[in-house]
């Protein structure tokens, strides 16, 4: 996988008192790096297609929904699938994005 990434990290003390399984997740960003490299960007597809997720492996794929990408701000809301969210320690993530050998698009709910 090339391009770029990107680590999220899902704060613990939000997951309240037990541990999440197969939990969609709001990821909620904007990055001028999201733009599209048409608008001095990162990414690859104009809508966006080579956007997605993984486990921090770097090979699992999760699944995700892009709700809302906006490629002249590089502001994208997704719905990502996490296999669990833990309440005692933080829940990491990573975003790809500007793979040109990638058009991940939407992966279901």
């Amino acid at each position: 996988m090339a391009g770029y990434r990107r680590r999220i990290v899902i704060d613990h003390t939000k997951v309240m008192n037990v541990d999440q399984r197969d939990f969609p997740v709001l990821v909620s960003l904007t990055d001028a790096a999201l733009k599209p490299t048409s608008e001095g960007g990162h990414v690859s597809h104009r809508r966006g297609e080579d956007i997605f997720f993984t486990l921090p492996d770097g090979k699992t794929r999760l699944s995700h929904e892009v709700a809302a990408y906006a490629p002249e701000s590089g502001a994208l809301n997704a719905w990502v699938r996490v296999p669990e969210l833990s309440c005692s320690k933080d829940t990491e993530l990573y975003l790809y994005y500007g793979d040109l050998t990638s058009v991940a698009g939407q992966t279901g709910k």
